[in-house]
Protein backbone atom coordinates (compact mmCIF):
# COMPACT_ATOMS: atom_id res chain seq x y z
CA UNK A 1 0.00 0.00 0.00
CA UNK A 2 1.61 3.54 -0.94
CA UNK A 3 -0.87 5.51 1.62
CA UNK A 4 1.27 7.60 3.77
CA UNK A 5 -0.02 8.40 7.20
CA UNK A 6 1.33 10.26 9.54
CA UNK A 7 2.10 8.78 13.13
CA UNK A 8 1.30 9.57 15.92
CA UNK A 9 5.12 10.61 16.62
CA UNK A 10 5.56 12.52 13.34
CA UNK A 11 2.50 14.08 14.23
CA UNK A 12 3.98 15.29 17.44
CA UNK A 13 7.02 16.30 16.47
CA UNK A 14 5.57 18.99 13.76
CA UNK A 15 3.36 20.02 16.39
CA UNK A 16 5.70 20.90 18.52
CA UNK A 17 7.83 22.56 15.89
CA UNK A 18 4.57 25.24 15.31
CA UNK A 19 4.38 25.99 18.93
CA UNK A 20 8.25 26.79 18.82
CA UNK A 21 7.55 28.51 15.95
CA UNK A 22 5.01 30.63 17.89
CA UNK A 23 6.51 30.65 20.96
CA UNK A 24 9.70 32.77 18.96
CA UNK A 25 6.89 34.94 17.44
CA UNK A 26 5.24 35.85 20.22
CA UNK A 27 8.97 36.82 22.55
CA UNK A 28 9.85 38.84 19.55
CA UNK A 29 6.23 40.71 19.90
CA UNK A 30 7.18 40.68 24.05
CA UNK A 31 10.64 42.11 23.70
CA UNK A 32 10.21 44.90 21.36
CA UNK A 33 6.96 45.63 23.19
CA UNK A 34 9.41 45.49 27.07
CA UNK A 35 12.08 47.77 25.46
CA UNK A 36 10.19 50.28 23.97
CA UNK A 37 8.38 50.60 26.93
CA UNK A 38 11.40 50.87 28.88
CA UNK A 39 13.37 52.90 26.47
CA UNK A 40 10.65 55.72 27.01
CA UNK A 41 10.93 55.46 31.40
CA UNK A 42 14.40 55.85 31.01
CA UNK A 43 13.57 59.11 28.86
CA UNK A 44 10.64 60.45 31.21
CA UNK A 45 12.77 59.20 34.69
CA UNK A 46 14.75 62.53 35.62
CA UNK A 47 11.14 64.78 35.12
CA UNK A 48 8.89 61.68 36.86
CA UNK A 49 8.53 62.00 41.10
CA UNK A 50 12.27 59.91 41.49
CA UNK A 51 11.50 59.63 45.25
CA UNK A 52 8.01 57.17 43.76
CA UNK A 53 9.86 55.56 41.31
CA UNK A 54 12.44 54.28 43.44
CA UNK A 55 9.87 53.14 45.99
CA UNK A 56 8.39 51.11 43.19
CA UNK A 57 11.63 49.71 41.79
CA UNK A 58 12.91 48.36 45.92
CA UNK A 59 9.05 46.90 46.26
CA UNK A 60 9.42 45.10 43.22
CA UNK A 61 12.84 43.75 44.02
CA UNK A 62 11.80 42.91 47.38
CA UNK A 63 8.81 41.26 46.02
CA UNK A 64 10.96 39.36 43.76
CA UNK A 65 14.02 38.25 46.11
CA UNK A 66 10.99 37.07 48.33
CA UNK A 67 9.78 35.07 45.25
CA UNK A 68 13.26 33.46 44.53
CA UNK A 69 13.78 32.46 47.82
CA UNK A 70 10.33 30.53 47.92
CA UNK A 71 11.56 29.36 44.27
CA UNK A 72 8.68 30.41 43.16
CA UNK A 73 8.58 31.53 39.30
CA UNK A 74 5.44 31.79 38.52
CA UNK A 75 5.10 34.60 41.22
CA UNK A 76 8.10 36.13 39.79
CA UNK A 77 6.69 36.46 36.40
CA UNK A 78 3.07 38.24 38.07
CA UNK A 79 5.50 40.52 39.84
CA UNK A 80 7.15 41.70 36.72
CA UNK A 81 3.76 41.85 34.91
CA UNK A 82 2.56 43.61 37.82
CA UNK A 83 5.14 46.38 37.91
CA UNK A 84 5.06 47.16 34.01
CA UNK A 85 1.52 47.61 34.11
CA UNK A 86 1.65 50.02 37.30
CA UNK A 87 4.58 51.59 35.38
CA UNK A 88 2.61 52.02 32.61
CA UNK A 89 -0.23 54.18 34.57
CA UNK A 90 2.33 56.20 36.21
CA UNK A 91 4.03 57.28 32.96
CA UNK A 92 0.39 57.60 31.69
CA UNK A 93 -0.17 59.88 34.28
CA UNK A 94 2.82 62.17 34.30
CA UNK A 95 2.16 62.15 30.42
CA UNK A 96 -1.43 64.27 30.77
CA UNK A 97 -3.70 61.04 31.56
CA UNK A 98 -5.18 59.41 34.38
CA UNK A 99 -3.61 56.20 35.00
CA UNK A 100 -6.56 53.15 34.71
CA UNK A 101 -5.35 51.70 37.99
CA UNK A 102 -6.40 55.11 40.25
CA UNK A 103 -10.01 54.47 41.83
CA UNK A 104 -11.69 58.22 42.04
CA UNK A 105 -12.76 58.65 45.77
CA UNK A 106 -16.42 59.60 45.74
CA UNK A 107 -15.87 61.81 48.92
CA UNK A 108 -13.38 63.47 47.51
CA UNK A 109 -15.43 64.81 44.41
CA UNK A 110 -16.81 68.38 44.74
CA UNK A 111 -20.63 69.05 44.31
CA UNK A 112 -21.54 71.92 42.05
Amino acid sequence: MNNMTISPTENNVAEEDQYERMYKILRQIFDQLYYRSVRLWLQLLPEMNWDEEVRALQRELDETLAAMRNQDISTIGLIRRNSISVCAGRIKKYLGGTSELEIENPKKRRVQ
